[in-house]
């Protein structure tokens, strides 16, 4: 298991780190921001903040946790669809006919 990286140090982002350490999917979960001044902080407890350069250049695995779709759209244009991960929530109910595109978010229930 990897690192997945969370790209976007808002509201959003904190739900879909939530979510992603109860998938159990990564060995574990860090996080970024383009904002300075948001990476001086975790984005929750145990989640810390990088600088984006490096942490995009180097992650294997990214979901843009941003709420603005077409902020995500163009985050998503720069770092590439091959990195983009998927995050499912334990308690979504997802059919097992549904197909889900990469870097896609499925919330709890």
């Amino acid at each position: 298991m990897a690192t997945l990286l969370i790209f976007g140090a808002g509201g959003h982002g904190r739900v879909v780190a939530d979510a992603a350490l109860r998938q159990g999917a990564w060995q574990s979960v860090a996080a970024s921001d383009r904002d300075p001044a948001r990476c001086a902080a975790d984005l929750l407890p145990g989640i810390g903040m990088s600088l984006p350069d490096a942490a995009l250049r180097d992650a294997q695995s990214v979901h843009i946790g941003i709420g603005n779709n077409a902020s995500r759209r163009l985050e998503a244009e720069k770092i590439g669809v091959h990195k983009l991960a998927t995050v499912i929530h334990p308690q979504a109910s997802v059919s097992a006919h549904a197909a889900i595109g990469a870097g896609s978010f499925i919330a709890a229930q």
